[in-house]
């Protein structure tokens, strides 16, 4: 059921549905992509995570403390943190969310800040990176994305 109703909301957002595993990649016109899952247990959360950069051992303490200094400017969000994936090493922006809690027009709004947010957050942290090592690049050319198995819708 749960599913069902965030098809309806991917489907008021454009022609996007869940795929079996309960994942959904959205991708918007400044390349940034949004994964949103319904994992089938517990079933009634949404998450949301977007990519912001790969992150490597040769940065990663500074970069981690900037990281979570930015993090403090995300306590108004509701909920949306940075989170490191340690399969693929990269950082996101994540966020779950109780379905029952939204509706359609929250959704659409969640998706369209994250995406805001992931932009605006990735331009200041590629500056970090750059001037602390010179060789900062955006998440699309440092190879962050979601694992293998997300589909892209």
């Amino acid at each position: 059921m749960s599913r069902d109703l965030v098809n309806q909301w991917l489907a008021a957002v454009g022609e996007f549905h869940l795929d079996d595993s309960g994942t959904c990649v959205l991708e918007s016109e400044q390349g940034i992509s949004v994964l949103v899952e319904v994992p089938q247990e517990p079933g009634d959360k949404v998450f949301f995570l977007t990519p912001i950069t790969t992150v490597d051992d040769s940065h990663s303490g500074e970069l981690f403390r900037f990281v979570l200094e930015l993090n403090l400017s995300l306590l108004h969000s509701g909920g949306l943190s940075f989170v490191l994936d340690s399969y693929s090493e990269t950082l996101m922006l994540g966020l779950a969310k109780e379905i029952g809690a939204l509706d359609e027009t929250a959704f659409v709004n969640i998706l369209t800040n994250i995406t805001a947010l992931a932009q605006e957050f990735a331009a200041q942290i590629l500056a970090f990176i750059m001037e602390n090592d010179g060789e900062g690049k955006p998440a699309a050319e440092r190879d962050a994305d979601f694992p293998s198995g997300v589909v892209r819708v």
